[in-house]
């Protein structure tokens, strides 16, 4: 039996640009590479393929390529609109 494909999308603290004048608590909601790797391990212990996506501009590229089942996302883009609104539009 194929195991269902799991994207998981989420922008990663260490990767967020920090551009002059932005406030310090501007990305506190993105998320740490221990958070990412605790929901991936959680996923494949139940029994799915789960592969981790930055949300950035190579996004659309790489889940073409992936093709998954379905879409987790917690992922935002620069322009502050939650990826959640962008992202599922686009996958369909």
């Amino acid at each position: 039996m194929k195991k269902i494909r799991v994207a998981l999308l989420a922008n990663l603290k260490k990767n967020a640009p920090h551009p002059e004048g932005i406030a310090l608590d501007q990305w506190a909601d993105l998320d740490s590479e221990s958070t990412i790797e605790a929901i991936r391990n959680a996923i494949h212990t139940g029994g799915y393929e789960c592969e981790f996506f930055e949300g950035n501009v190579s996004l659309f590229d790489t889940l073409c390529r992936f093709k998954p089942d379905i879409v987790l996302t917690s992922a935002k883009d620069i322009s502050e609109m939650p990826a959640r609104r962008k992202f599922p539009l686009s996958l369909k």
